[in-house]
């Protein structure tokens, strides 16, 4: 009965009173043919709709679209409609974001401007501006997405994830209002921080009481869960969920092993960010669909299509930020282009697997870029070890950064080696051995961060080492 209730009447009511379509958007997305030529004259008509209103609306985009960027005009057929591009169009980065975002934002926005902050790997969070309709679109991509695993409106999930606060004198109503909120639609959340032993048994306990379909969460987050679960004999009693959804962060495989294990549950993956909403979501046949209804996206290196093979970094259209433009912005991701190359003019609508930031991707002595997922992969195979993060300063050069327990102690030679066949004989290894890695406020994980692969591979050459986008993470109590 409550699944039923929630999906004809507490969401619906719940939607309406907030003055978003979600609802009529997922019944749309339902319908959606997938051709490609449908698509790209889907895409064609809102990109036009979304320039000529950032043109007229933002200051910043009317001046910046003013110096020669343009969208062609009228699309009378799929031959034109193919040749409809973004490329003439400049990229934007987070960089410019915060140097321009009150300008950026819409004169004439459509409804309440909502002003919201990313919550980053980095700890590097930026502020931004959205509106009910983009919100509604992020709802709706997520029910669409389950919905295609099986998994109804109504059915209960549990949340993993950071919360906070909303803060002024009013904050404590706001707070309470949204637990109420989220007991009546069934999609509860627990904040695992600080992710003490103590605290950890308490979110099983979480999901002992009460026993969802959907677990959603971080990776890091979730694995540490996991890990106790496994460690502490903390499996009594624990429900079986039918999914668990992985969020916000590569999601490596060795955690997904553990995850799996401990939950009795398949991982599916979904990529997307605060600014953007959701880009991908993975099917039941472990694709990722690019919710090509809501985004446009290039995998580009150094302003062009990356080639079949090459590392590029994912540069994200949102066809319905209209509070504040989100045109060819620069998301810090880089994927490997498929093998073989696909057509330059047609939209992608299926994307390979992350390979995490820019800056995640590491650098062989001799220059080229190397899977941070096949790295980190490699080295907790082989060494047995997770507690341990590698910065790399130079294309020769790496830090590895340990712990005394559970990390990599009496194992350097063996880790040196291993790099050392990977990224070059001639790589130089430092390291830093302490008491514990310090914990990000997110609840997130860097296990690589390198500045020299941010240089390489970001558009955004200012958000690095001055804007924390290639900040490694530290360790506690070093040597």
């Amino acid at each position: 009965m409550w699944p039923e209730l929630v999906r004809d009447i507490v969401l619906p009511g719940h939607e309406a009173l907030m003055g978003r379509p979600t609802l009529q958007i997922v019944k749309g997305l339902a319908a959606t043919a997938f051709a490609h030529d449908a698509i790209t004259r889907y895409q064609a008509r809102q990109l036009e709709a979304l320039v000529d209103h950032a043109a007229d609306a933002c200051v910043y985009w009317h001046d910046r679209l003013s110096r020669g960027a343009h969208v062609a005009r009228d699309v009378p057929d799929v031959a034109t409609a193919s040749k409809v591009s973004t490329s003439d169009l400049p990229i934007l980065t987070r960089a410019e974001i915060r140097r321009h975002r009150e300008s950026m934002r819409s004169q004439r926005p459509p409804g309440k401007l909502i002003y919201h902050s990313s919550s980053g790997t980095t700890d590097d969070n930026l502020i931004f501006y959205l509106d009910r309709e983009r919100q509604a679109w992020d709802r709706a991509l997520r029910i669409h997405a389950l919905t295609r695993l099986g998994l109804d409106i109504g059915e209960k999930q549990l949340h993993f994830m950071p919360q906070y606060g909303a803060g002024g004198r009013l904050g404590w109503m706001k707070d309470g209002l949204r637990t109420v909120r989220d007991r009546l639609t069934r999609d509860i959340a627990f904040d695992p921080r600080p992710m003490t032993p103590e605290r950890l048994s308490a979110g099983l306990q979480a999901l002992r009481n009460y026993r969802p379909a959907l677990i959603v969460g971080y990776p890091s987050v979730l694995f540490a869960l996991a890990r106790h679960q496994l460690e502490k004999g903390e499996a009594r009693g624990l429900p079986l969920p039918r999914y668990i959804l992985s969020t916000g962060e590569v999601l490596y495989a060795f955690q997904r092993r553990a995850i799996e294990s401990a939950f009795g549950a398949r991982v599916i993956e979904e990529y997307g960010s605060q600014e953007l909403g959701v880009i991908a979501s993975e099917n039941d046949a472990g694709d990722w669909l690019v919710n090509w209804q809501h985004v446009i996206v290039e995998v580009l290196r150094h302003g062009r299509p990356a080639r079949s093979g090459e590392t590029g970094e994912v540069v994200v259209t949102n066809l319905h930020s209209r509070a504040m433009p989100l045109i060819r912005y620069a998301t810090g991701d880089v994927v490997t282009a498929p093998s073989p190359a696909r057509d330059a003019a047609m939209p992608i609508t299926m994307l390979p697997r992350i390979e995490g930031r820019t800056s995640d991707v590491l650098i062989t002595t001799d220059g080229h870029p190397f899977s941070n997922r096949d790295m980190v992969d490699l080295l907790v195979h082989e060494t047995g070890a997770y507690e341990f993060s590698i910065h790399q300063t130079a294309p020769d050069r790496v830090l590895c950064m340990t712990v005394h327990d559970r990390g990599w102690t009496g194992q350097e030679a063996k880790v040196a080696a291993l790099l050392r066949s990977v990224l070059g004989r001639t790589l130089r290894v430092d390291w830093k051995i302490g008491r514990a890695l310090c914990a990000l406020k997110s609840g997130k994980r860097r296990y690589v961060c390198s500045s020299t692969a941010h240089a390489m591979l970001a558009h955004d050459r200012e958000s690095g080492m001055f804007l924390s986008r290639a900040w490694p993470q530290r360790v506690l109590d070093a040597a």
